[in-house]
Order: structure tokens, then sequence, then C-alpha cells
């Protein structure tokens, strides 16, 4: 979902108050058709993400192994 504003923090509660000051007066809320597919993501995307993470690993290795 790479572009798409979706996304969390976790944090101490001082800090959220503190990066809400800023984020409330920046940020509008996400168009309903990203929110529905970020809950769709979460729910049933364990496929995707277990592909794109093998796809990841194995560039990672061939930049190591060129990088040397």
């Amino acid at each position: 979902m790479t572009g798409w504003r979706v996304g969390y923090l976790h944090s101490d509660e001082e800090i959220v108050r503190e990066i809400l000051k800023v984020h409330d007066s920046l940020v509008t809320c996400a168009p309903v058709i990203s929110q529905y597919a970020a809950m769709g993501a979460l729910e049933m995307g364990e496929w995707d993400v277990k592909k794109f993470r093998k796809k990841l690993y194995r560039k990672a290795g061939y930049y190591l192994q060129t990088a040397g």
C-alpha cells in the first residue's frame, strides 16, 4: 500500500500528546477507501506480507553480495 496515507503511532502518553499538537493541524483523515484497504490488509494480508518479505530478503542478499 505504498503511498496510501495510513499509519499508526505507539508511544508513551506524554510523547503522543506532544506529537498531536502538531499532527492534528497538519494531517487530515485518510480517505475511506484507504481505511478499508488497510483493514483488509491487516485482517487478510499475511500471505502477501510473507511474499513481500521473501522478495526483500532476496534483494538485500543481492545487495550485500555486490556491495562486498
